[in-house]
């Protein structure tokens, strides 16, 4: 299974990164254009929303997997968690280029919290990452002057990964290649249209 950063509306370049590809899983920010999709096998290729997805459209594509669970699609089994905060939300559109629901609910976090501690998965993939490891993965240039305080997605991710650590955890958002052994979890952040086989 393939595993590809964020896309942000590269369309052309993520078609060429599933040349040969059976079976992916691209993180999140896909963009807000979604024609492409028509054309691809929603049984093949998936989609974790991220914060910079179309809300109000991506329910009409099965290629998104909805808000939070564990999935077997590849060959691999995995938990996922949709969304992340967009600190860039001053300068984007209501309902173009922002959707309010780019992070889950209090209510829909709780029980993707639950739901997590039952499944014990070896494997996550998600767009945001647990709120401590954004201090290892971050580095912060054009947004220096936005405070970096943890979206309550982070936190979220954080409750999770300290009731279970995987072996394994799967993150974009950043836009920036990261791999680091925290905790006992291998944490691996994709750049954008960065791919990871596995």
């Amino acid at each position: 299974m393939r595993i590809i950063g964020d896309v942000h509306g590269h369309h052309d370049r993520y078609l060429r990164l599933l040349d040969g590809c059976d079976a992916s899983v691209q993180v999140g920010d896909f963009g807000f254009q979604y024609h492409i999709l028509s054309n691809l096998d929603s049984d093949r290729h998936k989609i974790v929303p991220g914060n910079h997805d179309n809300y109000d459209i991506i329910p009409h594509f099965q290629h998104f997997l909805s808000t939070y669970g564990l999935v077997r699609h590849g060959g691999q089994e995995f938990f996922y968690v949709r969304g992340a905060n967009s600190i860039d939300k001053a300068q984007r559109l209501i309902g173009v280029s922002w959707f309010e629901q780019e992070e889950l609910t209090i209510g829909q976090l709780f029980g993707a919290v639950e739901a997590f501690v039952v499944a014990r998965p070896s494997l996550v993939i998600s767009h945001e990452c647990p709120a401590e490891v954004i201090q290892h993965v971050s580095r912060r240039t054009h947004w220096d002057n936005v405070p970096l305080s943890p979206s309550k997605t982070a936190k979220a991710l954080q409750a999770m990964w300290e009731r279970h650590q995987p072996a394994r955890w799967l993150f974009g958002h950043h836009h920036r290649s990261f791999r680091q052994n925290i905790g006992g979890t291998e944490f691996i952040c994709l750049n954008e249209l960065e791919v990871l086989d596995l």
